[in-house]
């Protein structure tokens, strides 16, 4: 999974998920607990290697890195009390969708 992710340039946790749910060995919050920590690695991965190649922190950064942890929050707030598990699975095959595109033409 990490040779295959490091290959495409897409996260672990995109590729994790689809696995999980097709080889039913979990359920769709299951599978979003499990992908977090892979996503997690991933991101601190790739963010420490920029910061060893003198990556320079701007305005733009802060800003995004706020958006995606209130995001993230309200994403957690969402999925585990407040959408049922038929929505879970629209909006978990719109992602999986938008990866497939990146992962074919970009």
């Amino acid at each position: 999974l990490g040779l295959l992710s490091g290959l495409t340039g897409i996260g672990g946790g995109v590729l994790l998920s689809p696995l999980l749910l097709l080889g039913k060995f979990t359920g769709q919050k299951e599978t979003a607990a499990l992908s977090a920590p892979f996503i997690l690695v991933n991101s601190a991965s790739g963010l420490f290697g920029l910061a060893h190649d003198g990556l320079e922190i701007d305005f733009l950064i802060i800003i995004s890195l706020i958006v995606v942890v209130l995001g993230g929050m309200l994403g957690s707030y969402l999925g585990a009390g407040k959408f049922n598990n038929v929505v879970l699975k629209r909006i978990l095959g719109v992602v999986l969708m938008i990866a497939a595109v990146k992962l074919l033409f970009m």
